[in-house]
């Protein structure tokens, strides 16, 4: 409305005032222009800045954004440690809470970063804006501008709009250094932040890891009882079936001595005899002997045997038992009727033993005696060895079944009991996170609130695995009646299968 008014007042002005008016005109329209398009740059300025501050804005809200969620997993965990049972799943929470804490500082320094590159982005902008704006802006051509470019541009002016943008450039620069220092801010205030929920999730998990170490503990050493108790269960086991080869042994060899030709209908004379081989091996090789090694066996088995596992009523005394000829005692010379006569030589050897000069009127030792009976066997002792196959009672072994559970339960008591009283000792004002009830306990695996209570479960826990074992006592007892019962039967053929190989090989030599 201005510019028509001034328009149709120009109109009514004389001739001359009106040329005058028209050459102030062109000028005054540049100035206007100037001004038009100083107003519209620092426009664009503005809006342009208000996009970035918009922008920023929207990144703090993302940072922020990012410290919830991580707040809130780390709460979500400390609230997970409730169902955790093992330490295993206690040690992949505490993986998943490192590598979650490391993930949101890397990330929350890329964002830092960011905003800062954001901010010198955004002033690089602004700067170039209003450096193209002061290059667009050329002189006059009488003023020393650039030829053919039709500059419309005195210095003073283009002085005022290099020094206003230059202001804006201060406020620029300012505003992006205020971002940087707030983002780098923010950046300590989250480490802050997700360190403090990391030392609450640790503080958290320390409580939790306690109690499960502590329920663990127990576990094991019950754990470790049973095993203990099946040991000797397993042993026993073992030295059973040792003993049952032994008897399927014996029974072979009264087997192999009735099936012989002496229990045939076959006379001596039908006896067929192999070539000097075999009878050497025939001879050496004497069931008899291998019978009474196996008797000695099986004897001190089923003593040691029914002793362990408590089935005898009455105690039994082992007395040592020696397969070797005794040491001949002494006796009268031979008569004097029988000396002279050379035909009676093998036999006299046999009746009377001739004594060593050096041995006459003195006793040996055990073990000379024992070198000298060695000596003086025949081949066939020798090839079967010795036959003190029992081994040599140890103190720390116990006699009884029942003695070695008491032992191991005694045991395994005291330490419970002291596993229990170290946990209560250092337990302080702090609350049992394991308690009945709690999501991860059961109706067996839980805390008590007093080592009273807690002793007198891990107590019950024990006297289960003391019953079980009794059981098993009994099951092993009935068995091995049966297996004496075995016995009985192979001892009726044990006299015959001796005698039988005795007079067959007596007969073949």
């Amino acid at each position: 409305l201005t510019v028509q008014l001034d328009e149709r007042i120009r109109q009514w002005a004389p001739r001359p005032g009106r040329a005058e008016m028209d050459v102030y005109e062109v000028r005054d329209t540049q100035l206007h222009q100037h001004a038009s398009k100083k107003d519209r740059h620092v426009g664009a300025l503005s809006m342009r800045a208000a996009v970035q501050q918009s922008h920023f804005t929207s990144l703090l809200a993302e940072t922020e954004r990012a410290l919830k969620e991580h707040c809130k997993a780390q709460k979500v965990r400390i609230k997970a440690l409730e169902n955790a049972t093992n330490t295993s799943q206690l040690s992949n929470y505490e993986r998943l809470a490192k590598l979650n804490d490391f993930d949101f500082n890397d990330a929350a320094k890329a964002r830092q970063l960011a905003i800062q590159d954001f901010s010198n982005e955004s002033l690089a902008g602004l700067k170039k804006m209003n450096k193209q704006f002061v290059d667009a802006c050329y002189l006059f051509e009488e003023l020393g501008g650039p030829t053919g470019k039709g500059g419309t541009y005195n210095p003073e002016e283009i002085t005022e709009y290099r020094n206003h943008l230059d202001a804006l450039n201060s406020d620029a620069s300012e505003r992006s250094k205020e971002w940087t220092e707030y983002a780098e801010g923010v950046l300590e205030r989250h480490k802050t932040r997700a360190q403090e929920e990391l030392d609450s999730f640790f503080e958290a998990m320390k409580n939790v890891e306690i109690d499960i170490t502590l329920l663990e503990a127990v576990d094991k050493e019950v754990r470790l009882c049973s095993l203990l108790q099946q040991q000797h269960v397993s042993a026993h086991d073992a030295l059973v079936d040792a003993l049952d080869a032994r008897i399927i042994e014996l029974e072979a060899l009264c087997a192999g001595a009735t099936q012989s030709t002496l229990g045939s209908s076959m006379t001596m004379k039908t006896v067929e005899v192999g070539d000097d081989e075999e009878e050497e091996e025939f001879q050496d090789n004497a069931a008899s002997i291998r019978v009474l090694q196996t008797l000695y066996s099986v004897r001190w088995r089923i003593r040691d045997r029914t002793i362990f596992m408590q089935c005898l009523q009455s105690q039994l005394e082992f007395e040592p038992l020696d397969l070797m000829p005794p040491r001949a005692p002494a006796q009268p010379p031979c008569p004097e009727a029988l000396q002279e006569d050379l035909s009676l030589q093998p036999l006299r050897d046999r009746l009377w033993v001739p004594v060593p000069e050096a041995e006459e009127g003195a006793e040996p030792s055990p073990e000379e005696d024992a070198e000298a009976k060695e000596a003086l066997l025949p081949p066939r002792f020798v090839k079967v060895g010795k036959t003190d196959e029992r081994p040599k009672d140890k103190e720390s072994v116990v006699a009884h079944f029942e003695e070695a559970v008491n032992q191991i339960q005694d045991r395994q008591k005291a330490a419970l009991q002291q596993l229990v009283g170290n946990y209560f000792e250092d337990l302080g004002e702090r609350e049992i996170t394991r308690k009945a009830g709690a999501p991860a306990s059961t109706a067996d695996r839980y805390i008590p609130d007093n080592v009273e209570e807690f002793n007198t479960k891990n107590a019950a826990r024990l006297e289960v695995l003391r019953t079980t074992a009794m059981e098993t006592q009994k099951n092993r007892v009935r068995y091995l009646r049966s297996v004496v019962a075995r016995i009985s039967t192979v001892l009726a053929r044990v006299p015959a299968s001796l005698f039988l190989n005795v007079t067959e090989r007596a007969r073949r030599r």
